[in-house]
């Protein structure tokens, strides 16, 4: 990567003592996921003042009142999405860009949004310029200014969402665009308390589209804050899961990580309970379906 990239000794050696800190902590496993992160360059994402932070296990500043995710909880977010060669991926959130070049390393199907003009127009610079420089999975990155709460319907279905913006709620169009059987990512709760979900969407034999979640048991403390905009209407309860369908039949089956065991609910529906955990840590929400 030297040769062909023109990469910096120094940050290659600091990207393999990272790994190194992950593999050991089990935030990445996967083979492929491995090889994507190997092949992101960090700290071209990262503020100048920043640069010598790049890989350190901490949130960075990087301008607009946001920052980009730790090491740690990007790899074990996309290494728990499993994605695949081919899957179509939205990002939420598209911040400095690190997550969404991390997943051009997976798939060469990837759309991301940002809400916020300056960083949307920064960051889709940033690409451009290392796609000139040989990073040429870049180009499977689409980026656009927009809020993100709504998704994007043109390009709808996705195999994949993952949402790098904490939120009270699971924003009802994120579903809706989310094919069966796909997996979203999304850090939920109130600042100080934050959970980050994985919500599986699955067929049904019946054809409807059940759903199943369950918690990756990691602390969030603060995840990239980009803004999804104030949409606490009366379509939009705490982690709503409505339906535009009425006549879908849904039903919520919730795994729960509790210290390495799975407990599992199913067959749970109206004002389901799903009870979730970070570490040893376990708290209550409710889930309106209908």
């Amino acid at each position: 990567m030297t040769r062909n990239r023109g990469e910096d000794p120094g940050f290659l050696g600091q990207r393999w003592d990272r790994f190194k800190q992950l593999a050991a902590n089990r935030d990445i496993s996967d083979k492929r996921d491995i090889r994507a992160y190997l092949l992101t360059p960090r700290e071209e994402f990262v503020t100048k003042q920043n640069l010598g932070r790049a890989y350190e296990h901490h949130y960075l500043d990087i301008g607009y009142g946001q920052t980009i995710t730790d090491p740690h909880l990007v790899a074990r977010m996309t290494n728990s999405m499993d994605v695949q060669a081919g899957d179509k991926v939205l990002e939420i959130g598209t911040g400095s860009g690190y997550e969404s070049a991390y997943l051009s390393n997976l798939t060469d199907k990837v759309w991301s949004i940002e809400i916020m003009k300056p960083l949307a127009e920064r960051t889709r610079r940033l690409y451009d310029s290392l796609i000139e420089r040989g990073y040429t999975e870049f180009k499977a990155i689409t980026t656009k200014h927009a809020d993100g709460y709504y998704g994007w319907e043109s390009e709808a279905p996705f195999d994949k969402v993952i949402v790098t913006c904490a939120i009270d709620h699971i924003p009802p169009q994120l579903l809706q665009q989310l094919n069966p059987n796909g997996i979203m990512l999304i850090p939920v709760g109130p600042p100080g308390d934050r959970h980050v979900l994985k919500i599986a969407k699955q067929q049904a034999a019946n054809g409807t589209g059940d759903q199943q979640a369950r918690a990756v048991t990691h602390p969030l403390g603060c995840s990239a804050m980009c803004p999804l905009g104030d949409r606490r209407s009366s379509s939009a309860v705490p982690l709503a899961a409505r339906s535009t369908d009425p006549a879908v039949n849904r039903q919520l089956a919730v795994d729960t990580k509790i210290g390495g065991g799975v407990n599992r609910f199913s067959g749970v529906s109206v004002n389901a309970i799903l009870t979730f955990a970070c570490g040893q840590k376990t708290s209550v929400a409710k889930l309106k379906l209908s």
